[in-house]
């Protein structure tokens, strides 16, 4: 067993017990919250080597763009936009907009399930957009990039739509 596990395990519990959570509901929201975290990380990592590859610095879009001529200006989201259309108009149309209203949307509509090929995409395009100049922020995408995660581990785990959504 590794060290620590056996007491991670009765804390888990505990905590478990103390807040009415069934263990395994509190694990996943748990490991929800780690992934997504990691995610975020990766996202703002991401972004910044776009941007840096492209505009030659990071930072804030405006302050980069800046620094470069007109025409760049125009072509680097341009660019980017192009890049993205494909990936929000054909493969993963869940991600179009900025993130927190599809979430809310799958919630009501769909019982919580969003596909797990959503995170991924919305990583993607959500990186290249900001990346490129594109008008949109990083939060929106980090909580559909998180939603999605833990979607996918409760279809995992097939869990009904109310746990799905707690």
């Amino acid at each position: 067993m590794i060290p620590g596990a056996r007491a991670a395990q009765i804390s888990l519990k505990k905590l478990a017990g103390d807040s009415g959570l069934p263990l395994d509901l509190l694990a996943v929201s748990i490991a929800v919250g780690v992934a997504a975290g990691y995610a975020g990380v990766l996202h703002h990592f991401l972004t910044d080597y776009i941007q840096n590859t492209l505009l030659g610095a990071t930072g804030d879009a405006l302050d980069v763009l800046s620094g470069v001529s007109w025409w760049w200006k125009i072509v680097i989201p341009a660019l980017g936009g192009m890049i993205v259309a494909p990936i929000t108009y054909r493969w993963v149309q869940e991600t179009r907009g900025t993130g927190t209203p599809e979430v809310m949307r799958a919630v009501i509509a769909e019982g919580g399930r969003i596909r797990g090929r959503v995170a991924i995409a919305k990583l993607v395009a959500s990186s290249i957009t900001v990346g490129t100049g594109g008008s949109v922020g990083r939060e929106g995408p980090i909580i559909q990039i998180g939603a999605a995660i833990g979607s996918k581990l409760s279809q995992l785990f097939k869990w009904s739509s109310e746990n799905t959504i707690s």
